[in-house]
């Protein structure tokens, strides 16, 4: 991917403006006005700093992406990087209008920034943000989760690491996969989703009545998204890791070295023209005002 900006020389605070150029992160309330007042970005360029200070503190050995991941899954007592129940109420509240108090919900600010955390939305924004800030091509994707019930875009950061492989960055839902009841391989959960990448019209139809967006389904059969599935090509290429049904199991008990190399080659492969696509959303805006 060849860029005309060499990212790296770009200040600080231009970089966290950058990431926040994205069509995927982009929304008004509604009176028209941008969530980021300047306030509110002085607030945030403080708390990011303070978040990577003790990210590199805290897993000083593993690799940034993961270090991103664990902090933002386990939180510290300065950020709980708390899950917004309260907005996650609205999801079945279509009928309602959604209010300009909840907007924050949907923003590393609020992740950061505030008692009351945020939706995926807010962790993938954050995701980026610190990838972004630590040296790293990093973009929002879209995806469906599993059940049929969870029919809304789900958030996560797609980034390319040092070994050019693609890594998901979700540490909402890995946080759902440590569940006890569950302990699923987090990677073995992303191989099953499906994936696609927030354009300009999704920037401008995601708020609507509910904040939400439109439903994954509904989005990518407008004809202009792309989708990909990392679990088409575990079927055709590592059948092997495919049950009856068609499905890989979730289960951290039979992950194996083999499976997980397979699983990961197969999630580089499908999404990583994904990533690189969405990452060139950034300078579609940025940086030319």
């Amino acid at each position: 991917l060849k860029l005309d900006i060499d990212l790296p020389k770009i200040q600080e605070k231009e970089k966290v403006k950058f990431v926040l150029s994205h069509p995927a992160f982009q929304f008004q309330d509604s009176k028209g006005k941008e969530f980021y007042t300047q306030d509110k970005l002085e607030e945030l360029f403080d708390a990011l700093d303070r978040m990577i200070a003790q990210m590199d503190e805290k897993y000083p050995d593993l690799p940034v992406p993961e270090r991103v991941q664990q902090i933002l899954c386990h939180g510290t007592s300065d950020f709980p990087c708390n899950y917004d129940q309260v907005y996650a109420s609205d999801y079945d509240s279509e009928a309602t209008i959604f209010p300009d108090e909840r907007l924050q919900g949907r923003t590393a600010y609020g992740l950061l920034c505030t008692n009351t955390g945020a939706t995926c939305t807010g962790f993938c924004e954050a995701s980026c943000l610190l990838l972004t800030l630590k040296g790293y091509q990093a973009a929002p994707l879209l995806c469906k989760l599993l059940k049929p019930t969870q029919r809304v875009c789900h958030y996560v950061a797609g980034v390319i690491d040092q070994d050019n492989q693609v890594q998901v960055i979700d540490a909402e839902r890995l946080r759902s996969c440590m569940e006890p009841e569950k302990d699923w391989s987090l990677l073995a959960y992303q191989c099953s989703l499906q994936y696609t990448i927030a354009n300009e019209f999704f920037a401008k139809e995601k708020i609507g009545k509910t904040g939400i967006g439109p439903k994954f389904y509904d989005y990518i059969n407008m004809g202009e998204s792309i989708c990909v599935s990392p679990l088409e090509t575990v079927q055709k290429d590592f059948s092997e890791y495919v049950d009856e049904t068609g499905k890989i199991d979730l289960r951290n008990q039979t992950m194996t070295e083999a499976k997980e190399k397979a699983l990961q080659l197969a999630l580089t492969t499908d999404v990583k023209e994904l990533v690189l696509e969405s990452y060139r959303q950034y300078f579609k805006d940025s940086f030319t005002k």
